[in-house]
């Protein structure tokens, strides 16, 4: 326990500087968060969130039980801060934030100062970090819990006979996370094979063994589920062709070739340093605890995409970068090594404003207003102004289900409330689904027949594929349209009669 103690104070002796390095990342991470509408996965927080107890467990037992213990901690936060833009995307710049405070300590303990401050800058810069950061989803989590494994992991080897204390905590916050997102299970394989790799005490060994062994029964649950719900991931049909752009490229910087080029090449330059200095002077301390940094993180920065990546060519994808974004930690990492690897100090200079230079740009693009191609806030915001009570609002149907422009109504309730939103089954919650189901065309225009003001809303240009009859339909019940409203992405035409 005492060492467990002493770990939680590691930070506290650095306070200061834990703390405005967290200050600092968060300011970035906040930085035009709220620009931005919500997207339809944030829709999905806010209508699983937004459920009772019981509704919500009946949720997951049909679909994103993977999501569960996230929209379960999200309920609770937007029943106290409501579902805003910066209220449901606090709590993971906050996440990524802390994830980035724990890493400068970790860093700077093992390298240098100016390393760790390096390496803290390019994690918070890192697309994939940016983009977890300032959306409500979990990724930003579990990027904090893979900080965390790691440190623990480092405190493991460090010792020929770590206390047990630090084996129950990684059990402990490995199977949380886990249960938060059920990829985390492939970071804990890695860093179980990283400590193969580097040798470690036979006792270490057995009891990170354990350890991981009930990380994974907590999270078998989940695993199970999340087998049986796999139809959710349909869409990802076909693994992307491009194996080095996907493995290095899509988890961490969105296939910016750019960025990805730059990080991954300071990375290879560190590592052939570390290389060459360990074979030409030896094995030193501070080689053996630089080898102890690198190797874990080499491990966890590709192993699990690229194991994903293999078996995704033979079976059904479930390759998604996101999924992976508990390795930005692991190349954040890599980065501080290469950083303290280089001798010079324009060199490192040179370096660290490459890596501003690179990533600045795409950091600022995933904080624009319309980063993820919808106007959403603005549709709910021109309805809720322009609508009456009682009017009926028509979504033009993009699918089978209320996804597309649709999801404005679940993103912003608020706007929707004295309306009547018709041509869906209104069921969802009832039966435990995500998403409501769009009713057959013909039984729509009976439900506008009790209208005499209809709204009917569709993406720009109009979308042909499912909403045939619609119009015409309300044409024949004698509605006109009386105003248009245009936005970027959605329109909204008012019908009367």
């Amino acid at each position: 326990m005492k060492n467990i103690l002493a770990w939680a104070l590691e930070v506290g002796r650095k306070r200061w500087q834990s703390a405005l390095a967290f200050a600092l990342v968060l300011g970035f991470e906040l930085y035009n968060i709220t620009a931005a509408a919500f997207w339809g996965d944030e829709a999905a927080t806010i209508s699983a969130s937004t459920r009772t107890i019981s509704q919500l467990f009946n949720l997951v037992r049909h679909v994103d039980a993977v999501h569960a213990v996230y929209y379960l901690g999200m309920h609770f936060w937007i029943q106290a801060f409501g579902p805003g833009e910066l209220s449901l995307r606090l709590p993971e710049a906050i996440a990524a934030s802390a994830a980035a405070a724990i890493l400068f300590v970790i860093l700077k303990k093992r390298t240098n100062t100016f390393s760790a401050i390096a390496a803290t800058m390019a994690f918070a810069m890192m697309p994939r970090v940016v983009w977890a950061a300032g959306i409500g989803r979990s990724y930003a989590f579990t990027i904090l819990f893979g900080v965390i494994l790691t440190w623990i992991l480092l405190r493991i080897t460090e010792t020929k006979k770590a206390h047990r204390g630090w084996f129950f905590a990684y059990f402990a916050i490995a199977g949380f996370a886990s249960v938060i997102f059920v990829f985390v299970l492939l970071m804990v394989a890695a860093q179980g094979l990283s400590l193969l790799l580097l040798r470690v005490s036979r006792a270490n060994l057995w009891r990170f063994g354990l350890a991981a062994l009930g990380a994974v029964a907590v999270a078998m649950p989940v695993a199970i589920a999340a087998k049986k719900q796999s139809f959710q991931i349909a869409w990802l049909s076909h693994v992307p062709p491009d194996a080095v752009n996907s493995i290095f490229g899509s988890v961490l910087f969105y296939s910016t070739n750019a960025v990805t080029i730059t990080f991954w090449s300071l990375v290879a330059i560190g590592l052939a340093l570390l290389i060459w200095r360990r074979s030409r002077f030896g094995k030193t301390e501070k080689s053996a605890s630089l080898e102890r940094l690198a190797l874990p993180s080499v491990v966890v920065a590709l192993l699990p995409s690229t194991l994903i990546y293999v078996y995704s060519m033979f079976n059904k994808s479930l390759f998604d970068g996101r999924y992976f974004s508990f390795s930005a930690g692991a190349v954040a990492v890599l980065v501080a090594i290469a950083f303290y690897q280089l001798n010079f100090n324009w060199v490192r200079l040179v370096a660290l404003i490459s890596v501003f230079a690179i990533t600045i740009g795409p950091a600022v693009y995933w904080r624009q207003e319309y980063r993820f191609g919808n106007d959403y806030d603005q549709l709910s915001s021109l309805i809720q102004s322009q609508a009456k009570t009682g009017d009926a609002v028509l979504f033009a149907p993009l699918s089978k289900h209320c996804t597309g422009v649709c999801a404005s109504s679940a993103a912003y309730p608020e706007a929707y409330k004295n309306l009547k939103i018709i041509g869906l089954l209104h069921e969802n919650v009832r039966f435990g689904y995500l998403h409501d189901r769009f009713l057959p065309n013909e039984t729509t225009v009976k439900q506008a027949s009790h209208f005499k003001r209809v709204w009917y809303v569709t993406n720009v240009p109009a979308d042909q594929r499912f909403d045939k009859g619609l119009v015409p339909g309300l044409l024949a019940l004698g509605f006109r349209p009386t105003a248009t409203h245009s936005l970027k992405f959605d329109s909204a035409t008012l019908y009367t009669r």
